[in-house]
């Protein structure tokens, strides 16, 4: 054998295809979440009638909306939908024994075929925060942890994080 042979054993090919191969499995893993991310991203973007709805009120009354004055705003939640999302609902306004602080809304996904698999008749909850002492109101996501047989499925909280970089812990 020449003293000065060039070339790759095959032993460094198989390393080189083997990491590779590692970074293309790893890249196919985080493509695959971006469907149903930007359709979440859709159910978001709808609760921005909420968003200005509050405001409003909070601006107002200096607080959020009561159980009972959240019901008087199901009208105009009736009549938000879009392509991926199906309906929002307002799960609980401000109780005596509640924290007067917060307001959440459930988001239901529609269980149709182009709705991604991932999230398809998923539940996932927006909560308002009125910070301590007043000012902007706060909102984040959150997994639905209390979903009924039958009512559908929670959505995975890492489809949630690129959509809502906050989530409330309570």
């Amino acid at each position: 054998m020449p003293a000065h042979q060039r070339g790759f054993s095959f032993v460094e090919l198989m390393i080189v295809v083997l990491v590779v191969s590692l970074l293309v499995l790893s890249a196919m893993r985080v493509y695959r979440d971006f469907p149903a991310q930007a359709q979440v991203l859709e159910g978001v973007t709808l609760t921005r009638t909420l968003h200005i709805a509050l405001a409003e009120f909070a601006a107002t009354h200096g607080r959020l909306p009561s159980e009972r004055e959240l019901n008087a705003m199901q009208p105009p939640l009736d009549n938000i939908s879009g392509r991926f999302v199906e309906r929002i609902e307002a799960v609980g306004g401000v109780k005596a024994d509640d924290d007067p602080s917060r307001n959440t809304f459930r988001l239901y996904f529609k269980d149709t075929p182009d709705v991604d698999s991932q999230i398809r008749a998923g539940i996932m909850l927006m909560v308002a925060r009125m910070p301590e002492g007043g000012g902007q109101i706060e909102w984040a996501c959150q997994e639905a942890s209390h979903v009924e047989e039958g009512e559908g499925v929670a959505i995975d909280k890492r489809l949630l994080r690129p959509a809502c970089r906050t989530v409330v812990d309570k």
